[in-house]
C-alpha cells in the first residue's frame, strides 16, 4: 500500500503531461482567430533560454548576465548567412548555433575563473561588447538599422511562414531543450554540476573537475540561447541590436528566479509568466494611466520579482509541485516534496552495519518513489565489505593489515614497519605560507599500506592545512608528497583523488538537493563513463542503475542503507557523517583522510565510528585521521603523529606519544605533577565565585542538530580572572557566543542578577558583557583609530554607562596606555598590523565599549611568546582594574598561573572546575586533554 502510494504522484505527473502534450498540439485550432500564437512562440523562445539559465545557475550556481549576447549571436550569424553568404537557413541554423557555442567556450574559460558578483560582472560586460559589435559592424549586421532579408525555412519550393509552423517549431525546440537539460541533471553529470554549487571543494576531492563542468554548462547554455536566437531570425525575418540588450539579459534572470531557479518547468513557467504579463500589461497600462505600458513595465516586474523572493524564495514551481503532490496523491505533502521525492521518514541513529534481504536491498536502490526497507536492522549483520578497488589487493593480505602493531612486535618501537616495506604515503619537508604566517612548516613522515595513522595537534598545529595539501585542495610552499613513490603535490585535487585519495571534512559537506544516496553516488563519479553526449540523450540507465547499487552498498558499510531516499536536509547530524563516510568508500580509494569525523557525535556513536574505522583498516584501506578527540585518537591509531605549530614534535605508537613531555607541553604546558596537597579534584564539583556578576546555569547550545554545550554551568565574580579550559572542539567558543546572545540557547545566563540569556547580542553588549572573537574579526580596510571608535558605538547612541564624546575619548588614552603600539599605528589600516597587534587591537575594541565582563576567546592563539606575555600582563592590570576577565583558552599552563580559578571542558561538558592553583598541577587535567590513567583508572 506505501509504494502504491508512494508511486502515484509519478503516475499522475506522467498523464499530466501526457496531457499537456496533447493540449500543446490542438492549442492552435482551439485559439483560431481568439489568440495571437506569436505570444506562444515568444514563451517557447524564452522558456528555451531560461532553461538553460536555469542549469547554469540554478544547477551550476554560475549566476549570468550575458545569456541575451548568446541570443543575439544566435540569431546574427544565421542572419549574416543567409543575407550576406546565400546560405540556406537548414545550413545556417545550424552554424550559427555551433559557432556560437565554440565562442562561448573560448570567452567561458577566463569568464568562469571569476566568482561570484565578479562573475555576473564580466558575463554583463560580454553582452555590453557583443551589443556594441552589433551597432558598429555595419557591413555585416546593418546597424542600429538592423539586418532585413533573413531568409525562413523551406522545403523544396514549399516556404515555411506563419505563426502555426514556428509555434510548432519553437515548441519542438523548447520540449527537445526541456527533454535533455532534465536528463543532464539527472545524470553523473548532473550531480556534478550539483555537489559544485554546494562546495567546489568537496566536488573536486570527490574527483570532479569543476572547470570542466561548469565551462560545458556554460556553454551548453549558450548554445539553446543561440538555438532560440537563430529562431527567433528566421520567423521575424528581420533583426537588430534592441531586442539583445543587457535588460533582455535581466529580464531572463528574473523569469528563471520567479519560476524556480533550479527547476526546468519552473523556468517554462517564469517564461509564461513574464510573457503573458507584459502583453497584458501593454493593454492595461495606457487604459489607467494614460502613457506608454513600457515605462512602467520595469516597476510591475520589479515588484512581482520581490513578492515571489520575499514569499517563495525557491520560486513558483516547486510550491506548485508540492501542491500537486498532495492533490494527486491524496495526502499532505512533505516539507521538500515535490516531483516524486518521498516524505521524510523519521531517521535512526547510527545503527549496525547490516546486509539487507535482496528484496529490502533493491527497495532502498530504487529511485525516488519507493519505500525504504521496513526494518533493515532485522537483517542479519555482516562485516564491513569495501566495494572492489585498489584497496582489495591489501585486503587479501590479511598479515599487511596492521603495519604498525607488527613493527612494534618486531622490535621496532618508533612505530615505522620494519622491513623492507615501501610506504604509500611519503610526506617530505613540506612547507606551506600564507603570506607572513607559516601554518605548516619543514614536515616530514610516512604512512604505511593498511594501518591507521593519527595526527593530532592544538588548535592553530595546520592539521587542516596538511589535509588539504595532501588532497591537493591546497598547492604546498615547498617540498613533496609521494603516493606510491608518485608525486603528487602541485597536482589538482580531483586528480589527486582519481589515484585513489578520498576524504572527509571538518563539517560534512554534503550536497542538499540530492537525496542520500545521489550524494554518495558523487563518490563514484570518477568511475563512471557517461559524458555529456551520453547522458543529454538519456542513454545512461545500466550505468546509472549499478552506480545508484553501489551507493547503497556504501551505505550499507556504514550501517545506513535506510537513508537512501531521503532528502539530506532531513537527517541528523550523525546520518551527514556517515553518509561523506559512505561517499568517500564508494570512491574505492587506497588512502582514506577523515578529519574530525567524530566530531558532534554522541558517545556511542563515537564508539560505532570507530569500529567501523577499524573494519575499513582491516579490509586494506590506509586512513589518516585528523581528530580533536585525543581519547578517541589514542585508542583508534596504530601510529600518532603530534603536530604543533605547524612542526612535527613526537610520532610513534599512541602510548608513547601520550607520555611524551613535548606533547604534554604543548597541550598543557611544562607543569605537571601532583596537585598542590596531593588530595585529587572533586570532578566537575562546580567552583564558586566569592561575588558572583555573571552566573551560567544549565546552559545547553548547538548547531541545528548539532548538540556542543549539555548543561554547562560556572560562574564569574567581579574582578577575578576565571579561564575556560579545553581541547579543541570541547564547546569553548559556543559557549562564549551562547552567553554573548550570539547563539540560541537554553538554560539561563544571569548578569547582576538579571536575566539575559534571549536578549539581543547588541543588548547583552550595551549591557555590560564584551566578547573578543576567535580569530579577532576586526574591520580590515579600517583604521586602527576608527576600529577603537567603532567598539563604543553603543555609547555615542546614547544608550551607554557613559555617553559622550569625551568619555569616548578618555577611554581611548586609556586603550593606548596599554597598548602604545596601537597608538603608533593608530592611522594604519587594521589588515596591516602583525598578529599580536591585531588581537590588541580586538581587545582595545571590546574595552571601549566599558564592559564588566570581557569574554577573551583564545586570545593568545598563535601569537609569539613576548606578544602572550605582554598580553598576560595587560589582562591582570584590567583584572586589578575590578574588571571580569573569562579567558578561553587551550595552553593550560600559559593562561592558569594568572587566573583565580578554571573550569574544563569536555565533549560540551564541564569535567573539572577548581582553584587554578590546584589545576595546574592536577593528573586529572592531563586526563582531560590527552587521556590516560588517573587514580588507576583508564579515561577515553
Amino acid at each position: 500500500m506505501t509504494g502504491s502510494t508512494a508511486a502515484a504522484p509519478g503516475r499522475h505527473y506522467r498523464w499530466l503531461a501526457a496531457a499537456g502534450l496533447v493540449l500543446w498540439a490542438v492549442l492552435p485550432l482551439l485559439l483560431a482567430g481568439r489568440l495571437s500564437l506569436s505570444i506562444f512562440i515568444l514563451i517557447y523562445l524564452y522558456a528555451t533560454i531560461a532553461i538553460g539559465l536555469s542549469l547554469l545557475a540554478g544547477y551550476a550556481g554560475q549566476v549570468s548576465l550575458g545569456q541575451a549576447a548568446f541570443y543575439g549571436l544566435g540569431a546574427y550569424i544565421t542572419g549574416i548567412l543567409t543575407v550576406h553568404a546565400g546560405l540556406s537557413p537548414w545550413l545556417s541554423f545550424p552554424a550559427a548555433v555551433l559557432g556560437t557555442g565554440l565562442l562561448a567556450y573560448v570567452v567561458g574559460a577566463p569568464i568562469l575563473m571569476l566568482r561570484g558578483h565578479y562573475l555576473v560582472v564580466g558575463t554583463l560586460g560580454l553582452n555590453i561588447v557583443v551589443t556594441v559589435l552589433f551597432r558598429q559592424l555595419y557591413g555585416l549586421t546593418g546597424g542600429p538599422s538592423g539586418l532585413t532579408g533573413i531568409l525562413p525555412f523551406s522545403i523544396g519550393d514549399v516556404v515555411l511562414r506563419g505563426n502555426v509552423v514556428y509555434y510548432y517549431a519553437s515548441g519542438l525546440l523548447m520540449l527537445a531543450a526541456a527533454w535533455m537539460s532534465s536528463n543532464l541533471i539527472r545524470s553523473r553529470f548532473g550531480r556534478a554540476l550539483q555537489a559544485i554549487h554546494a562546495s567546489e571543494t568537496a566536488a573536486e576531492s570527490a574527483g570532479i573537475d569543476p572547470t570542466r563542468h561548469k565551462l560545458l554548462v556554460f556553454v551548453w547554455s549558450a548554445v539553446l540561447a543561440a538555438a532560440a536566437g537563430a529562431m527567433y531570425a528566421h520567423y521575424v525575418g528581420f533583426i537588430s541590436p534592441s531586442p539583445f540588450g543587457f535588460e533582455f539579459s535581466v529580464q531572463l534572470l528574473m523569469m528563471a528566479v520567479i519560476g524556480g531557479i533550479a527547476s526546468v518547468p519552473g523556468a517554462v513557467l517564469g517564461a509564461a509568466l513574464a510573457v503573458l504579463l507584459r502583453e497584458g500589461l501593454r493593454s492595461v497600462i495606457p487604459l489607467l494611466v494614460g502613457a506608454s505600458a513600457a515605462e512602467y513595465e520595469i516597476v510591475v516586474f520589479g515588484v512581482l520579482l520581490a513578492a515571489v523572493v520575499i514569499l517563495s524564495p525557491e520560486g513558483l514551481w516547486p510550491r506548485i509541485s508540492r501542491w500537486l503532490d498532495r492533490v494527486l496523491a491524496g495526502r499532505p505533502a512533505a516539507a521538500g516534496a515535490g516531483s516524486g521525492v518521498p516524505a521524510r521518514q523519521p531517521v535512526p541513529p547510527m545503527g549496525n552495519v547490516v546486509r539487507l534481504p535482496q528484496d529490502a536491498a533493491a527497495r532502498a536502490a530504487a529511485p525516488h518513489g519507493s519505500p525504504a526497507p521496513a526494518n533493515p536492522a532485522a537483517a542479519n549483520p555482516a562485516p564491513v565489505r569495501v566495494l572492489p578497488g585498489p584497496a582489495a589487493n591489501t585486503a587479501a593480505n590479511p598479515g599487511a593489515a596492521n603495519p604498525a602493531a607488527a613493527s612494534t612486535a618486531a622490535g621496532n618501537p618508533g612505530g615505522g614497519p620494519a622491513g623492507s616495506r615501501e610506504p604509500l604515503l611519503k610526506v617530505e619537508g613540506l612547507t606551506r605560507r600564507f603570506g607572513g604566517l607559516v601554518a605548516v612548516r619543514d614536515l616530514s613522515f610516512e604512512v604505511y599500506p593498511g594501518e591507521i595513522f593519527a595526527i593530532m595537534g592544538p588548535n592553530g598545529a595546520g592539521k587542516t592545512t596538511l589535509f588539504n595539501m595532501i588532497s591537493g585542495v591546497l598547492r604546498p610552499t615547498s617540498g613533496r608528497i609521494l603516493l606510491d613513490g608518485r608525486p603528487i603535490d602541485g597536482l589538482p585535487a580531483h586528480r589527486v583523488a582519481a589515484l585513489g585519495v578520498a576524504r572527509t571534512f571538518q563539517t560534512p559537506r554534503l550536497f542538499p538537493l540530492l537525496d542520500a544516496a545521489e550524494n554518495v553516488m558523487v563518490g563514484l563519479h570518477q568511475h563512471l563513463r557517461a559524458g555529456f553526449a551520453v547522458s543529454a540523450l538519456r542513454m545512461t540507465g545500466r550505468e546509472e542503475a549499478a552506480a545508484r547499487s553501489r551507493a547503497l552498498d556504501a551505505l550499507v558499510q556504514v550501517g545506513s542503507p535506510e537513508l537512501a531516499p531521503q532528502p539530506v536536509d532531513a537527517l541528523p547530524f550523525g546520518a551527514h557523517r556517515m553518509i561523506e563516510l559512505a561517499r568517500a568508500l564508494a570512491a574505492r580509494p587506497r588512502l582514506l583522510l577523515l578529519d574530525e569525523p567524530a566530531s558532534g557525535l554522541t558517545g556511542a556513536e563515537r564508539q560505532e565510528l570507530a569500529r567501523l574505522i577499524r573494519q575499513v583498516r582491516d579490509a586494506g584501506v590506509t586512513v589518516i585521521l585528523v581528530e580533536h578527540d585525543v581519547p578517541f585518537l589514542m585508542q583508534l591509531a596504530d601510529r600518532v603523529l603530534v603536530v604543533h605549530h605547524g612542526e612535527a614534535i613526537a610520532q610513534g605508537l599512541p602510548g608513547q606519544v601520550r607520555r611524551d613531555p613535548r606533547v604534554i607541553a604543548a597541550y598543557l604546558g611544562d607543569e605537571q605533577g601532583g596537585g598542590d596537597d596531593g588530595a585529587p579534584l572533586d570532578g566537575a564539583a562546580e567552583a564558586k565565585a566569592p561575588d558572583a556578576i555573571l552566573e551560567v546555569s544549565s546552559l545547553s547550545a548547538g548547531y541545528g542538530r548539532v548538540p556542543v554545550l549539555r548543561d554547562v554551568s560556572f560562574q564569574v565574580g567581579a574582578g577575578e580572572i576565571v579561564a575556560v579550559l579545553g581541547a579543541n572542539g570541547a564547546g569553548k567558543t559556543t559557549l562564549m557566543r551562547a552567553v554573548c546572545g550570539l547563539l540560541p540557547a537554553t538554560g539561563s545566563v544571569r548578569y547582576e542578577g538579571r536575566e539575559v540569556l534571549g536578549l539581543p547580542a547588541e543588548r547583552i553588549s550595551e549591557l555590560g558583557i564584551a566578547l573578543v572573537p576567535e580569530r579577532r574579526q576586526l574591520f580590515d580596510t579600517m583604521s586602527v583609530e576608527d576600529n577603537l571608535i567603532l567598539g563604543a558605538y553603543t555609547r555615542f547612541r546614547g544608550r551607554g554607562t557613559d555617553p559622550g564624546a569625551a568619555a569616548v575619548a578618555r577611554d581611548l588614552r586609556h586603550v593606548y596606555d596599554l597598548f602604545p603600539i596601537l597608538h603608533e599605528k593608530r592611522h594604519q589600516p587594521a589588515r596591516s598590523l602583525s598578529g599580536g597587534q591585531q588581537q590588541m587591537l580586538a581587545i582595545g575594541r571590546a574595552l571601549m565599549a566599558r564592559p564588566r565582563v570581557l569574554l577573551l576567546d583564545e586570545p593568545l592563539l598563535g601569537l609569539a611568546p613576548l606578544v602572550v606575555a605582554d598580553i598576560l600582563n595587560v589582562i591582570r592590570r584590567m583584572r586589578d582594574d575590578g574588571l571580569a576577565v573569562v579567558l578561553v583558552e587551550q595552553n593550560a599552563a600559559t593562561v592558569l598561573p594568572i587566573c583565580d580559578r578554571a573550569y574544563v571542558l569536555e565533549a560540551g561538558r564541564i569535567a573539572l572546575s577548581g582553584e587554578a592553583r590546584r589545576l595546574r598541577r592536577a593528573p586529572e587535567l592531563q586526563a582531560v586533554f590527552l587521556g590516560g590513567a588517573v587514580g588507576g583508572e583508564v579515561r577515553r
